[in-house]
Formats: C-alpha cells, structure tokens, sequence
C-alpha cells in the first residue's frame, strides 16, 4: 500500500529555494541597512569640518586684527626729544603685540641723539611705555642770523632740534655759518674743548664760536678771550693757565687789550 507525507495542518513546509531566497533577501536588507547609514555618516563629518575650519579662520581673522596691534604708545621721563621722533624711532606703533622686538625697539631709541638709554615694555590691550634716561645736556647752538634755529648737542656730541624745555650748561652763539648739523656728531675736538670749559670754568655760561677763532668768551674785565679747541686732552686747562698770565702781566703794566688770543699756546698773543 502506497503511502505519502502529509504535513500537519497550521505548519508551512520550506524548501530548499525558500531558504535561499530568504538568506538572499536579509543579506539584501543587510546592505541596503549599512548604506542608509553611510551617508549619514559623511554629512556629519562633513559638517564638523566645515565648523572647525570656519573656527580656524575667525581665530585667524581676530589674532592678526586690531585687537593685537600696538596703537598707543607713551613715552616717559623725556626731556629735549621730539615724542614722535621716539616713538617713530622706536618702530613699535602697529606692530602685532605678540611679535614685538623689545630690544631692537629699546636700541633703536638709544640711537638718538638727547637719549642716554631707554627701556621699553609692552602690555596687550594696553600699549606700550617707553621709558627714557636722557642725555645731559651740554650746550644749546644758536645762529647769529637764524635765532630760531636752535639744536643743542651732548656729551658724546650728537645734536638734537632743542625744545622750549632743554635744559642745557652753556649757551654758544655760532657768529659766522650754521650751527651744528643733526645728521653728524660735532668736531670731537670741539666736543672736548667744551667738556673741559665747563669743569674749568664753570660760572661762564656764553661762548661765541666761528670756524676761525673757535670757541671765544668775554672775561670779568670785559676782554675777549680766543681759546680755539681742544687739540689734545687737558689743553683747556694750559691755554687758561697762559691767559691769566698775559692779562696779570698787560694790568700790571696798566694795558687794556682789545683781544687775549691763547689758541696756539707756544705763540700767544694780544691785540690792542
């Protein structure tokens, strides 16, 4: 008697094909599951970039912009230089605050003429401060034709325009040309000849100059003294000697001259 397999009632009979055909579709569905979240994935890297990028360049926008420039800047503790002369000098007005050569600045300010030594400090947000040590100064240059061109000149000899405000130890009226040039440092003998006068002679505050006779003064008698300039250190010293000699001499013998010329001190002489 023939007999055949019934399933039972209520199950579902699977073949080889539906299994197949199942295991297909889930590795279908697998696939089209991992690439819905592919995309995903790049639109937000995409974006974080784009935000972190954006961040790089606002940083760099604010850190390069006026924020971290040097705007103001203020000088102290000056006397006889120009402040825009300094601060010009010193290079530091728009610099970025970050990159500030403090010691370039500071040397670059020495360098002028009226400045001893200069400290110079920077604060962001704030500005910069340049404090001065001066220069002394040792005598103020005025023309005889051109009174208001006026410099004064230090003890290393280099020439600043004067201020209203130089204080100065002797004042020298330039009686033929101009008076000294702000590009160069005076005659070295001349600068000494001055230094040694005001040890010397410390209560003579006028001198006259001409590029023949050199410096000149009017003693207490009134009479015209020629001392020419220091040719050698001390010399100031001899030629002084050697007028109050010669003017001891011309009142002993109740002589008035009219000129005491010691500038060569092996051939002193006097006019009458």
């Amino acid at each position: 008697m023939e007999q055949r397999y019934r399933p039972k009632r209520g199950a579902q009979s699977r073949s080889r094909f539906d299994v197949a055909t199942n295991s297909l579709q889930a590795k279908r569905a697998a696939r089209a599951s991992a690439g819905a979240g592919a995309p995903l994935t790049f639109q937000r890297g995409l974006i974080l970039g784009v935000l972190i990028v954006a961040l790089l360049v606002l940083f760099t926008v604010w850190f390069v912009g006026a924020d971290f420039r040097v705007h103001d800047v203020v000088v102290q503790n000056n006397q006889g230089v120009p402040v825009q002369q300094i601060i010009g000098a010193s290079g530091l007005q728009g610099e970025h605050i970050m990159f500030v050569d403090l010691n370039a600045a500071a040397k670059q300010i020495e360098a002028l003429p009226g400045v001893n030594a200069a400290q110079v400090s920077c604060t962001w947000k704030v500005g910069c401060e340049i404090l001065i040590q001066p220069s002394i100064g040792i005598a103020m240059w005025q023309s005889g034709t051109d009174i208001a061109n006026r410099v004064w000149s230090d003890e290393q000899g280099r020439v600043q325009k004067a201020l209203n405000d130089t204080p100065v130890k002797v004042n020298i009226k330039v009686e033929d040309g101009n008076v000294p040039m702000l590009a160069a440092p005076i005659n070295e003998k001349l600068a000494r000849a001055i230094k040694e006068l005001l040890v010397l002679q410390p209560k003579v505050m006028r001198y006259t100059y001409t590029s023949q006779y050199g410096l000149m003064f009017t003693d207490s008698r009134g009479w015209k003294v020629r001392l020419g300039v220091a040719e050698h250190a001390g010399i100031m010293r001899d030629k002084l000697t050697l007028m109050k000699e010669i003017g001891d001499q011309l009142v002993a013998r109740n002589v008035t001259p009219k000129v005491i010329d010691v500038r060569f001190v092996e051939a002193p002489f006097y006019e009458k």
